[in-house]
Parts: structure tokens; sequence; C-alpha cells
């Protein structure tokens, strides 16, 4: 992860994260196996941390802008949070494909008046 989507990311670099990911994925993940719960743990950890990962980068990806507040560089957009990067992007696994979505910072609403509505 620091070579591909480290401090300083760009497309290029996180695409071939992307890859390196999925050689591991179908290299060696596929074929790990475990003789006791112990290893099956550790297993499951690290097929756990390679999921996140992936989900880090296209991420990563999705952000087209760099951002200082977040720690967030991107070589190949420049420019430190413009108007239209004030967004939440969200992420899901529909059909094997990710579907980059996004929210605005405030989705949720009046945080005043949904508390109102739920409390008892």
């Amino acid at each position: 992860m620091q070579d591909y989507c480290g401090d300083t990311k760009t497309e290029e670099l996180m695409n071939i994260g992307l890859k390196s990911l999925g050689e591991i994925e179908e290299a060696e993940a596929s074929t790990i196996c475990a003789r006791n719960p112990h290893e099956l743990m550790r297993s499951l950890e690290v097929l756990d941390i390679l999921t996140c990962c992936e989900i880090i980068i296209h991420t990563s990806l999705a952000r087209k802008a760099s951002n200082s507040w977040l720690s967030f560089e991107r070589l190949d957009y420049p420019e430190d949070d413009p108007p239209q990067w004030r967004k939440w992007v969200t992420l899901k696994l529909e059909n094997d494909e990710v579907k980059v979505g996004e929210l605005p910072l405030d989705y949720y609403g009046s945080l005043k008046e949904n508390y109102e509505a739920h409390k008892k």
C-alpha cells in the first residue's frame, strides 16, 4: 500500500496497486489453508486486509481532488479541496463490480430534528 497508495497518489500507481492486489488474491489467497483455528483466524485476517486495501484504493481513485484537511494528496489533481468535491464518496459492490457514488456532507439532515423525531 505504501508503494501504490501512499502519501502522494496518482491514478496510474493506484491502478497498478489494484492489479497487484488482484494477483495476490488469485495466486495466494485461492490456495490458502488452515490446519487449526489459530491459522484460520490469521488467514481470514489477511483476506480482510486485502479487501480493505482494495476498498481504500477504489475510494482514492474515485476522489479526483486533493484535500489537505484529510491529508489526501493526488499529484494528478493538485487543486486543494475544490467546492465540487465537498462530499462523501461512497462505494458498493454490485454484481462483482465496484460502483462509486456520492452523498452531500449533510445527507443526514438536521440532527436536532432527527433527535426529536426518534427520542422516546
